[in-house]
This record gives structure tokens, C-alpha cells and sequence, in this order.
């Protein structure tokens, strides 16, 4: 433990349900065991906000979930993968600041025994002020559990009431263990029916949630460059590449290449003639899974001086997951950037 640390931060789980008699426990089911980790880091990803960082051959990319009842916090999930698309470590985070791009996320210790970790966050420290995180238990007694252990919840869907939890943000002396302050976040409210499959958020390791991120990926429209292929005559042709598809933290992508044609005018100037489309080709890593793409149309929009290519496609995702197959697949119609007939740019 570091000596120069006075308080360390942790987050307390305060669980309030209703008394159960043991005959109404026999009867609808009794209790089911989950992690309190998995109460805390339940909700969506917002994918649109996760960013990377790469340092030494890894990729660590942070992955913001989305505000719910935590408006008091902010919770994250943070990834790290091999230079070859495998994921190496996956923690969780809780800070009471967004954490943004100038944070250096590889000063974070992701594996920390198993245990979400405590941040202040923010860009201007990176140290975490806590090395563990705490559940306080409110039942017919009080009790404390580190956050990670499990709890033992009602769980049936017969007429059993929400159950809730009341958050708070405590800090106390490592040396003493004394507790110096304590304010409440937020409360949040489970269905017991969700417990039945065995878990809230599904953060335990061996998730297939894990697979299904790895293989999710969306449109997106980036220049790359073009490239003369030769000039014959009164007719010149360039290849156009574009990225129009990739993984949501850029593990893989995929590129389009199109061959256009431009024609040579009395005065000397260019105008175009035609646009293809070529072919698509895939770069980055696909750890324990496939993919394949096939492009179902390819629709050229040639004006005078400007051209673009519109593409229909399809792109099949596949990994296993504990013996079974997961596939996602999805169709999707994108346009190329709008290429001026004097365009040049650095081919890839």
C-alpha cells in the first residue's frame, strides 16, 4: 500500500429490501447468489464515446456506460488487447469525473486482484485513490462485503418487490480503517426476475458479451487516397480507396477500392468519365472469430467534376463462445467520399 496515500477512496453498496420470513423464501424460490459487481456495472454501453490508446504493441480502449440511474458517477470498462486483436485483461472503473482522451489509460491496473477500481478521474491525475471497493449490506443487520463477493438476493418473479440499492461514496483511513466521510450517490433498482439467468450486468469473466463487442462494427466514410494508374490517349484512370467499415474501438476495418476514368477536354482540363467499383480488402485482427464481407451493389454517382460511389453490402461476423457459435450479421448502404477529377491524396 502506498505510504504517501492518507485516504482511500471506496465505493459502499448499501442493499435495502423487505424482510422475508424462511417459510416465504422456501416457497418462491429462496435467494440466488450475484456479485455486487455485476449489480453496479449492469446497463448499456455507450459505444459511440469509447476511445483507445495503443503504447508497446497493446490497445487499450475505455468504454463509458451509459448515465442510467448512476448520474452521481461515471462507470467505465476497460479492454486491452494483443497487437494481434486478443483480448489480454478487461476491469472496470468508477470515478467521480468523466475520464477523457489526455488520461493514460496504461497507468491504470486493470486486473486489480478482480476488483473495479476507484478513480478520481478527470485529466490531471491519473493515480487511483482506492484499492478496493466495499458493499455494506442493510438487511435486518449491517454488514460489509468487498465489492466482487457475492450476495445472496431474493430472486423470483411471484409478487417479489424491486430490489434497490442505495449508493455512497466513502472514505476512509487505510490505517485505521476508520471511516472519515461517506455522501450518497444514487439509487438503483433491480427486477428479481433479471436474476434468474444468473446475473445483472454479465461481467463475470468467461462472458459471451465478450465476443459479442469483439465482433461489433458500423459504417463509417474516410478518404484514403487515389493513385494513377496510367494515361492513354485522351483518357487517363486512378484507383480511389476509402475505408467504409470498421470495428467500434478500430481493431479491423474494411477498404474499397474504385477505378475511375476521366476524359481530356479540347482546352486540356478533366472531366470524368466513369467510376467502378473494384474490390474490398480488410486490415487489423480478428481474434477468435471470422468475418467476410460481400457487396451486393455498387451504384457510381458520376457528375461533371465529381464522382462518388454508393455501396450496399453485408457483413457477417462469427466467433464461439463456450462451445456455442455467435453471429451477427447486417446489411448496410454507405457512400464513398465525393472525389473532385483533379483529386490526390497518399494511397494506402
Amino acid at each position: 500500500m502506498r505510504q504517501v496515500l492518507f485516504c482511500i477512496t471506496l465505493l459502499v453498496v448499501v442493499l435495502t429490501s423487505c424482510r422475508k420470513s424462511a417459510q416465504v423464501e422456501k416457497e418462491q424460490g429462496g435467494k440466488i447468489k450475484i456479485m455486487t459487481r455485476d449489480l453496479m456495472f449492469s446497463g448499456e454501453i455507450d459505444k459511440s464515446k469509447a476511445f483507445s490508446q495503443t503504447s508497446g504493441g497493446k490497445l487499450r480502449a475505455l468504454l463509458p456506460y451509459k448515465a442510467g440511474d448512476s448520474k452521481s458517477t461515471f462507470r467505465y470498462k476497460i479492454i486491452e488487447y494483443s497487437n494481434e486483436g486478443v483480448r489480454l485483461n478487461t476491469g472496470f472503473i468508477v470515478a467521480l469525473e468523466p475520464i477523457d482522451k489526455s488520461y493514460d489509460l496504461f497507468k491504470i491496473n486493470i486486473k486489480h486482484e478482480g476488483k473495479p477500481l476507484v478513480v478520481r478521474g478527470g485529466t490531471k491525475d491519473n493515480t487511483p485513490r482506492g484499492e478496493k471497493i466495499r458493499a455494506r449490506i442493510k438487511s435486518n443487520d449491517v454488514h460489509s462485503v468487498e465489492l466482487g463477493e457475492v450476495l445472496s438476493l431474493y430472486a423470483n418473479c411471484q409478487d417479489m418487490p424491486r430490489v434497490c440499492v442505495d449508493w455512497y461514496w466513502v472514505t476512509y483511513n487505510p490505517y485505521t480503517g476508520n471511516v472519515e466521510s461517506e455522501f450518497f450517490l444514487y439509487t438503483s433498482c433491480y427486477d428479481p426476475c433479471s436474476f434468474n439467468s444468473g446475473g445483472a450486468g454479465g461481467t463475470g469473466e468467461g462472458s459471451c458479451q465478450d465476443a459479442v463487442e469483439d465482433l461489433e462494427s458500423g459504417p463509417t466514410a474516410v478518404e484514403i487516397g487515389a493513385q494513377s494508374l496510367g494515361e492513354s490517349g485522351n483518357e487517363r484512370t486512378f484507383s480511389y480507396s476509402w475505408m467504409f467499415h470498421k470495428h467500434f474501438l478500430g481493431l479491423w476495418n474494411y477498404k474499397s477500392l474504385e477505378v475511375g476514368v476521366h476524359k481530356k477536354q479540347p482546352d486540356n482540363s478533366w472531366k470524368w468519365k466513369s467510376l467502378t467499383h473494384s474490390s474490398v480488402a480488410r486490415s487489423g485482427f480478428v481474434a477468435g472469430g471470422s468475418l467476410e464481407c460481400v457487396v451486393n451493389s455498387a451504384v457510381p454517382q458520376v457528375g461533371i467534376y465529381n464522382a462518388g460511389m454508393q455501396l450496399n453490402y453485408t457483413v457477417t461476423a462469427t466467433a464461439v463462445c463456450k462451445g456455442f457459435p455467435i453471429s451477427v450479421s447486417n446489411t448496410y448502404n454507405n457512400s464513398s467520399p465525393i472525389w473532385h477529377v483533379s483529386y490526390r491524396g497518399p494511397f494506402q
